[in-house]
């Protein structure tokens, strides 16, 4: 029979542990000595299987605070100029009033910024093989905002796949596909809305309303059949709001509501609900204008939905 003192079990166990490693290591690099970031992957997936979550889904919950990172794929092999290669990411965060979705590429031990380093940075975004939607990204630090703030936050929470289409730096067409099946299930109960809280607790001020006739007007972008019959759908459900009379789509695509002789608490308890319909709809303006229809001062205020 074979005796190991303690410190004797202690170096094989740690030997052990180093050969594995170094194996893992050499399995995963190339003939061109190219880190492969699916030993990251690897390691993520294997802490996510820990918490018995989704291996391509990362979750960080707080209240009024939330982090999800999904781990995207791409057809073929991406490499940036350092000779790693790159994973999507896409993150949705919301603290507080802020919500964004963003695009991060993973590489070992960091992160890549592979598309072009000047001018206007945009991608087809598309959610559940629907009509692709052409957003901005905006450049920060290891990363891209992409446009469309809680709105999108909560149209890609609704979805069961993303897809998202850019162009690289060196010109060839990047392709990331995402699935988000059961991200929304595993926010079950915590404020994964965090901006919806803030609005409950902190309805925004009415603000003297800006006059069409005083102020230019950009023309929104023109909308296709569907879309419109969407936003008579949402029209008539605020319509339906208590204590509103009216409802009209403004020239810059705002939501009149037409109130008559209406209380304080009323307004903004119908602001509140009109915000909720209105932020799944990201090519609406999110503001709305209360007008009193009845009163003898034809009273109008504006008010910003939150972000």
């Amino acid at each position: 029979m074979t005796v190991f003192r303690e410190g004797d079990a202690m170096s094989v166990l740690l030997k052990t542990i180093a050969a594995m490693t170094m194996a893992v290591v050499l399995i995963a690099c190339t003939n061109e000595d190219k880190i492969d970031q699916s030993l990251n992957s690897v390691m993520k997936q294997g802490v996510a299987k820990a918490f018995a979550l989704p291996s391509n889904q990362h979750l960080t919950n707080l209240s009024g605070n939330f982090m999800a990172s999904i781990d995207g794929t791409m057809s073929g092999s991406h490499w940036d100029a350092q000779g790693r290669r790159y994973v999507p990411q896409l993150i949705l965060l919301c603290r507080g009033r802020e919500s964004d979705v963003m695009l991060r590429f993973s590489a070992t031990m960091a992160s890549t910024t592979p598309l072009p380093v000047r001018g206007e940075l945009r991608a087809m975004i598309t959610l559940d093989g629907g009509a692709p939607r052409t957003m901005t990204l905006t450049r920060a630090s290891g990363l891209y905002r992409i446009e469309g703030a809680l709105p999108l936050v909560r149209e890609v929470l609704g979805a069961k796949r993303v897809r998202l289409d850019t162009v690289t730096a060196d010109g060839p067409i990047l392709s990331a596909q995402f699935d988000v099946r059961g991200l929304k299930d595993s926010l079950a109960g915590y404020d994964f809305y965090c901006a919806n809280s803030w609005l409950a607790a902190n309805v925004p001020q009415p603000q003297p309303v800006q006059r069409f006739e005083n102020t230019i007007v950009t023309p929104p972008t023109r909308l296709d059949g569907d879309a419109i019959v969407q936003l008579e759908r949402l029209r008539a459900e605020a319509r339906a709001i208590d204590g509103v009379t009216s409802t009209a789509w403004l020239p810059d695509r705002s939501l009149m509501l037409g109130m008559g002789n209406a209380s304080a608490s009323q307004v903004q308890n119908a602001v509140r609900r009109a915000c909720e319909l209105m932020r799944s709809h990201p090519e609406v303006r999110q503001q709305v204008e209360v007008q009193d229809t009845r009163g003898s001062t034809s009273n109008a205020q504006r008010l910003a939905c939150p972000r």
